[in-house]
């Protein structure tokens, strides 16, 4: 099961800002989301930007003889961050939409919550 995308978690993983037009900063400074989604053998997925961040409470729940260099690492969606940090959480059960239908604008006045069926009439 996921876990839900709120503002405090995501100042738990350590960020401290995010602007209005999808800049993600952390005490080290600006993170670079990287490009994931569409590839060779699946051309029709839409490509999307994703953060990674390290969840030491995700590290510390795999036991230490079964630990990899990546096992405290999470990936959230651009969109997703840019939504619960302003609007405190995405709400259960909903999905994140790109209004415009560009999955790379990821501003704030171009997302919006909708429920699994609404998202879907829309695509």
């Amino acid at each position: 099961m996921k876990k839900q995308i709120t503002k405090s978690y995501l100042e738990y993983l350590g960020i401290t800002e995010v602007t209005r037009d999808g800049k993600v900063f952390t005490k080290n400074g600006e993170r670079k989301p990287r490009l994931t989604g569409r590839s060779k053998n699946n051309p029709s997925l839409q490509e999307k930007l994703e953060v990674q961040f390290h969840d030491p409470a995700k590290y510390r729940s795999v036991p230490a003889e079964k630990r990899i260099d990546s096992s405290g690492q999470v990936s959230i969606k651009l969109h997703h961050i840019v939504y619960a940090w302003f609007n405190r959480e995405i709400p259960y059960g909903k999905e994140i939409h790109h209004i415009d239908g560009n999955c790379l604008n990821n501003a704030l006045d171009n997302l919006e919550a909708l429920t699994p069926s609404e998202h879907r009439a829309k695509h």
